[in-house]
């Protein structure tokens, strides 16, 4: 079987080896009533199917403001505690039937979310510096700086929403660079649309980039516009053969056609072999004179 490019493999090997990497370092517990705050939603999803949280069922959570029907509500973006389900309900299991081991359980799954989607941050980032002509070497060590040598690892480990909102980020403006050279722009600008409203979603404060993100869809909508015209309709697009007064005349099949050579009654008369042949000429004794 062909191996896959190492235009491909290379940014999944990325992936695989900060994913692992990260869950090697992982630190299995919380920090901050920030991230309190954010599993307390995640648990109160599974136990009652609401993003309502009951203070006096959590440890110490942070800035819970009231709503409208009496219940407290976090400030934060619902979209990680809503990926963090399939992970707190797996450690939940895990744990057995003893709260605290459950507990325990619970909160080291949950803190693994940030792993992979920070290792995918990396892999992207890589990806994007080879499409844009970046050597192989280049592009790895610019996809392990990010994952290894920059925040980006200690907020691996944390259940907080800056590795999704940066991955998001990151997605919009890739793929916003993408549709201008690609042969499915619309899609690549759907996918932009997707990571912007997710990104709102993840945290509220990441909106400041909304502008910046807009500007750059906006220009690369009018140069994938200008790209179809000038291949199909504009004024750089390939002319077409004429059909009016300038169309190039084509050969006429009428009585000024030009003449080919008859083939029937009309043709040229072959010469002939048998007793009607032109007599040779004679070179014996009755020759001409």
């Amino acid at each position: 079987m062909p191996r896959k490019p190492r235009t491909l493999s290379m940014p999944w090997a990325i992936f695989w080896l900060l994913s692992g990497f990260y869950l090697l370092t992982l630190s299995g517990h919380t920090y901050s009533p920030d991230e309190e705050t954010m599993l307390a939603v995640t648990r109160s999803l599974l136990a009652r199917g609401e993003v309502a949280v009951v203070a006096e069922e959590v440890g110490s959570v942070a800035a819970l403001r009231p709503g409208r029907d009496g219940g407290r509500y976090a400030p934060y973006g619902l979209l990680p505690s809503l990926l963090a389900l399939p992970l707190h309900g797996l450690g939940a299991m895990l744990g057995g039937s003893e709260a605290a081991a459950r507990d325990y359980a619970s909160r080291f799954a949950v803190t693994a979310l940030n792993g992979p989607l920070t290792a995918a941050t990396a892999a992207l980032l890589a990806a994007w510096a080879l499409r844009l002509g970046a050597t192989h070497e280049w592009a790895l060590l610019l996809g392990l700086s990010y994952g290894l040598a920059t925040f980006a690892w200690p907020y691996a480990r944390t259940f907080f929403s800056e590795p999704l909102a940066a991955l998001l980020i990151l997605v919009a403006a890739e793929r916003t660079h993408a549709a201008v050279t690609s042969l499915h722009p619309r899609r690549d600008l759907l996918l932009v649309g997707g990571a912007v409203g997710l990104l709102l979603t993840t945290r509220l404060a990441a909106g400041v980039v909304l502008p910046v993100l807009g500007v750059a869809a906006l220009v690369a909508s009018w140069c994938v516009a200008q790209r179809q015209q000038s291949s199909g309709c504009g004024p750089l697009a390939e002319p077409a053969k004429a059909n009016g007064p300038l169309a190039e005349p084509a050969k006429a099949n009428g009585p000024l056609a030009e003449p080919v050579e008859a083939n029937g009654p009309l043709a040229e008369p072959a010469k002939a072999n048998g007793p009607l042949a032109e007599p040779a000429k004679a070179n014996g004794p009755l020759a001409e004179p």
